[in-house]
């Protein structure tokens, strides 16, 4: 491994090298020679900067742990309303008139809110069509005018002939 400590003036360390062999890849290449007992280093030469760090492989154990979630599902906690067997009778109907006074309350929330929005969808609609009645009417009556106006082409004025007053003619 190559480690730059100092990658692109960060001040944080970085891998910029990594390579690994036993044995050779491939024709043309050498085995793998250790330089722990060389007076000097021989894979200086190698490195990208003179300040970056060869270092050795370590083997790590990772292991994750799993987060628990503390909060109890939907489903546990609808089990959990059914299967208190501690409770007396009175108590579960207690809780159970509970339950279906909150879920009777909610529907009729949701209905109000529901009328109310189909309501105003219907006042906008109504005004929409009123609008586009107006717009059609309008679109009629442009179309009623312009079917009426003269079709020609040709908008210059008809030459007069050959007795044209004198200011007219042109000075050759």
């Amino acid at each position: 491994m190559e480690v730059s400590p100092k990658f692109a003036d960060t001040g944080k360390a970085y891998l910029v090298g990594l390579a690994a062999t036993d044995d050779p890849a491939s024709l043309g290449t050498e085995m793998l020679t250790f330089s722990a007992s060389a007076a000097h280093n021989p894979l200086a030469n190698r490195k990208q900067n003179p300040a970056n760090l060869f270092t050795a492989a370590e083997e790590t154990v990772i292991e994750l742990e799993e987060i628990q979630d503390d909060k109890p599902s939907l489903f546990a906690r609808v089990t959990a309303l059914f299967t208190k067997k501690e409770q007396s009778d009175d108590a579960r109907f207690s809780d159970m008139h509970k339950a279906v006074e909150l879920v009777a309350t909610e529907q009729q929330n949701l209905s109000a809110r529901t009328e109310k929005s189909l309501s105003e969808q219907e006042e906008r609609l109504s005004e929409l069509e009123t609008a586009l009645q107006a717009q059609q009417t309008a679109f009629n009556e442009l179309v009623d005018k312009l079917s009426h106006e003269d079709s020609r082409q040709d908008y210059r004025q008809r030459a007069t002939g050959g007795n044209a007053p004198a200011d007219t003619l042109t000075n050759c």
